[in-house]
């Protein structure tokens, strides 16, 4: 049983080493798991589909230093108080990817906290909050 559970964990290893090196993914730093990693990347690919149907600009590289920090509150367009936006099904649907960008960016913060001194993952976190400010910005001026 014992070799058994040993065999698997090498396989594991060698299945995201592999990965890795091909340049598929970052190189796995001290704290991430391949489930959080695929899990951020999973969330960062629905940002991106999202930001190309707003039609935004990708967001700015982020400094090559950075700490991942959760996202203070949640932002979406039903509980900001200062969003008005139009009451039109092309405005509904820019605000309904809002949230949808803001949510997963929400996720993969939270994950990137959960792993602390994982560059990649802050820089994901940062990304995301980006997306996210610029999309709740469209959401709020569409007319």
């Amino acid at each position: 049983m014992m070799r058994a559970l040993v065999l698997a964990c090498l396989a594991a290893c060698a299945s995201s080493h592999s990965t890795a090196q091909s340049g598929g993914a970052a190189p796995m730093e001290p704290g991430r798991t391949p489930d959080s990693h695929a899990q951020i990347d999973k969330l960062a690919s629905e940002i991106d589909d999202a930001r190309a149907k707003l039609a935004l600009a990708a967001p700015p590289p982020p400094p090559t230093a950075i700490t991942a920090t959760p996202m203070s509150t949640p932002i979406s367009s039903t509980t900001d108080d200062t969003c008005h936006p139009a009451k039109s099904e092309t405005c509904t649907d820019t605000c309904t990817l809002a949230d949808a960008i803001c949510g997963n960016a929400q996720k993969i913060c939270d994950i990137a906290v959960q792993l602390a001194g994982d560059g990649w993952a802050a820089q994901k976190c940062d990304s995301a909050k980006h997306t996210c400010d610029d999309a709740h910005a469209k959401c709020c001026a569409c007319q």
